[in-house]
């Protein structure tokens, strides 16, 4: 899979863990700076759905003042 970051997103984590599917299966794990509203995440989002299977996105969240 190839990933651009044409968005300038600073990915704070990112983990990849083999599945039981099949062999060059995985599940990518990442976190990122920003919120859902914003451009550069909701592009991303968009870009990550139309090449990957399956996506679950477990919540954006305001940033601690």
């Amino acid at each position: 899979m190839k990933f651009s970051n044409k968005n300038q997103m600073n990915l704070t984590v990112i983990q990849s863990r083999p599945t039981s599917m099949e062999l060059g299966h995985h599940n990518v794990i990442i976190d990122t700076e920003g919120h859902i509203e914003d451009k550069a995440v909701a592009d991303t989002l968009a870009g990550l759905k139309a090449i990957c299977e399956d996506i679950r996105f477990l919540g954006s969240y305001p940033q601690a003042k």
